[in-house]
């Protein structure tokens, strides 16, 4: 919808002085949303990854954001939470993010931010990430072979260094090399 308005100011019987003056306004209708871009890694480890975009306008209000993502780019179907957006008509070049969970290791994935408001959807351009790789640990310092007489006790360190969070599990196993037979009278 167009709306026109115009303004004549001039005084009668004088020719010379008068004025014009007109604005127009254009009222839009509800639309679908428009297409996030800016699409952004912010953080990634083994098994997380928070995605950032930006919506530069307001379509039509409100706005939901969910991330679409798989391993195969025409088959991205697993989804994010749901972000809210703005219910401000005025939101320019907001920045949004959510972070998934869950992820595979060492594994590539492939995503789109979905838009959706009450008129439809509108999906970014496909972006990618890799998760990184989980790092086996190491021993960087270990029990030592020793020779203790029945009855006493024996105690060692050991360190592991792992760059990614490990559960560790200590096992003791004790075996017999040499034994005597028991002795009898």
């Amino acid at each position: 919808i167009v709306f026109r308005c115009e303004v004549n100011i001039s005084i009668p019987g004088d020719p010379v002085v008068s004025n014009s003056s007109s604005v127009t306004i254009t009222v839009l209708g509800a639309s679908n949303p428009v297409q996030p871009t800016n699409l952004t890694i912010v953080d990634i480890t083994y098994y997380k990854v928070t995605i950032q975009w930006t919506v530069t306008s307001i379509a039509y209000t409100p706005e939901q954001y969910i991330i679409l993502y798989g391993l195969n780019e025409s088959s991205l179907t697993q989804e994010s939470d749901i972000v809210n957006g703005t219910m401000d008509f005025s939101g320019i070049n907001d920045t949004y993010s959510v972070t998934i969970t869950e992820l595979d290791f060492n594994t590539v994935y492939y995503y789109q931010v979905r838009s959706t408001n009450t008129e439809g959807s509108t999906n970014s351009t496909t972006g990618m990430f890799t998760t990184e790789e989980i790092i086996a640990p190491t021993i960087t310092a270990g029990p030592s072979d020793a020779n203790i007489f029945d009855g006493e006790s024996v105690s060692f360190t050991c360190t592991v260094f792992s760059e990614t969070p490990v559960d560790i599990d200590i096992f003791w196993e004790t075996t017999a090399i040499n034994t005597l037979p028991d002795a009898t009278t």
